[in-house]
């Protein structure tokens, strides 16, 4: 199997993890609220509060992700970009030509 193939199954399974954990933490979060409010004898406080906690860091960890991937993303685009330009130009000058107009 090529690299490159591995790397984007890799990512895809890596991207599809989220629907889960939106879910299922919140979930979790609301049981172990539910048992503690059982325990002690106040029954929503703890479910709700943890809910909601939960519910929150899920979604700041997804934007907080999101927002690493596209600056990670827009970083390498900058790159290429930069490389594409600095080996147009090297050809440019190679050839005799004063560089490239844009």
């Amino acid at each position: 199997m090529d690299a490159g193939v591995r790397r984007d199954i890799n990512n895809g399974i890596g991207r599809s993890h989220g629907g889960f954990e939106l879910a299922l933490t919140p979930l979790l979060f609301g049981l172990g609220g539910y048992w503690i409010d059982q325990k002690i004898g106040t029954m929503p406080f703890f479910t709700i509060g943890l809910v909601l906690l939960a519910f929150g860091a899920v979604v700041a960890k997804t934007i907080y992700v999101y927002r690493y991937q596209y600056e990670r993303e827009s970083a390498l685009r900058d790159e290429a970009r930069a490389r594409s330009n600095q080996a147009a130009n090297q050809a440019a000058n190679a050839s005799g030509q004063t560089g490239l107009t844009s």
